[in-house]
């Protein structure tokens, strides 16, 4: 295809451009990334929902643990939240500049990984802002029928876009799931909420599991964590929070 009549077209006769200089990515194997799995599923996160002007910690641990069976409170029902670990500036202000769609919280998220204590982030959005044809209406049914995947794609994607941008390999993502009908005298009673291990390159993808996980503690359950959905915090340059 590259001769006529034995004489080669000038176009083949190019030398080939070098790639251009990459950084070469190492793939555990899938031994390792089984291990690497384990350790994700029983991996204990705490996030610290206190704001300025509240005096008391309201500090949430939770995982899949032996530790405790409790539920968590309704926040968490409501919204589908991701877990980024890492702590960089830049990964802080491009998810606190997203708008579509926009976040309702942006907080530190630590969480324990092979008995190791990380800082990471933790980002959650209301249901009523990761579906732009979503209502009132809408909101309302869904806490009675069950959330559906759809229901947080749309965020789920944004968030996987930043996520890859800062070479992370991987998100947790938390989100209800609902495995029976509703009870009359109680709507979460056939609900938990289910951590989704979701990686995000290729030749990872040993790594996708799912686990239910629950707080450490029954007090949690009833606390009303940002009804508004309206408070946000970011890492300014000195490496404190501020309320935005």
């Amino acid at each position: 295809a590259t001769a006529y009549a034995l004489i080669f077209h000038p176009k083949y006769q190019k030398k080939r451009a070098p790639l251009p200089n990459i950084e070469i990515r190492y793939v555990p194997s899938a031994v390792e990334q089984l291990q690497m799995r384990n350790n994700w599923n029983f991996v204990q996160s705490s996030v610290d929902f206190s704001t300025k002007n509240d005096n008391s910690s309201t500090k949430i641990i939770f995982g899949h643990t032996h530790s405790g069976h409790h539920r968590l409170p309704r926040f968490f029902y409501e919204s589908a939240s991701f877990g980024l670990a890492s702590n960089d500036l830049n990964l802080w202000s491009a998810l606190y500049t997203l708008n579509d769609p926009k976040p309702s919280l942006v907080l530190p998220w630590t969480y324990q990984y092979a008995n190791t204590n990380n800082a990471g982030i933790f980002v959650s959005f209301p249901f009523n802002s990761t579906n732009k044809q979503d209502s009132a209406i809408d909101r309302l049914l869904r806490i009675q029928n069950g959330a559906k995947q759809n229901d947080w794609h749309h965020a789920q994607t944004a968030i996987e876009t930043i996520a890859r941008k800062a070479n992370l390999s991987l998100i947790l993502s938390w989100t209800p799931n609902h495995f029976g009908s509703t009870h009359h005298s109680d709507d979460l009673r056939h609900a938990h909420i289910l951590q989704q291990i979701l990686p995000l390159r290729s030749g990872f993808q040993n790594l996708r599991s799912a686990s239910a996980v629950w707080a450490n503690s029954p007090l949690v359950a009833n606390l009303s964590i940002i009804s508004s959905h309206t408070i946000a915090t970011i890492v300014d340059h000195y490496g404190t929070l501020r309320s935005a």
